[in-house]
């Protein structure tokens, strides 16, 4: 299986890539691949045809995840494309609090496309498969930082293994949605 992450540099993203090695490539704006380009998106879009997945993990801090899962929901139908999308959502869209922060906003925009695509899926409109995955707190160095951190987090290995048994999953299995948290030590 040939991976590509988008956001791939760092952390997880960075985890998923080291997992998959040989077989993966990541785009991030430390290779020029800046999320919040739409010309860059579009040559996002290009590179994944030649991979049977991609993670769309970048989060920019604004609603363009959003926007490259959008267009490589697009990209992919127009070249009736077959593989699987991953795209990195979060639990907390569960949990919205009423505090201005705009981050489980982008990614409730994120859940709705990914649960709408995964529908045309269903209806066989879409040759891909499409799963949003919406982890707890990650395993990262920066997570573990955080005044909140709960003694244990979703890692890059757990993630992965999502990935894999979601893509072994036979081709009429869809799973609009995958939650993964870890307990509490």
């Amino acid at each position: 299986m040939k991976v590509l992450v988008i956001g791939g540099s760092q952390g997880i993203g960075k985890n998923i890539i080291d997992y998959y090695d040989p077989n993966s490539f990541s785009v991030s704006r430390e290779n020029g691949y800046n999320i919040n380009d739409s010309l860059k998106r579009n040559e996002i879009c290009e590179i994944s045809l030649n991979y049977d997945c991609v993670v769309n993990h970048a989060y920019s801090g604004n609603e363009n995840q959003f926007n490259m899962l959008k267009e490589l929901i697009s990209f992919w139908k127009e070249a009736k494309k077959g593989g699987y999308i991953f795209n990195t959502g979060t639990i907390n869209t569960y949990y919205t609090k009423n505090d201005w922060n705009f981050y489980p906003i982008y990614k409730l925009q994120q859940d709705e496309l990914c649960k709408r695509t995964a529908k045309k899926v269903q209806e066989n409109q879409y040759p891909f498969r499409i799963t949003n995955i919406k982890p707890g707190m990650l395993d990262t160095s920066k997570s573990r930082e955080k005044s909140h951190w709960p003694g244990s987090g979703v890692t890059a290995d757990n993630y992965c293994k999502v990935i894999n048994f979601l893509y072994q999953l036979p081709e009429e299995v869809v799973i609009p949605e995958f939650i993964i948290e870890t307990r509490v030590p």
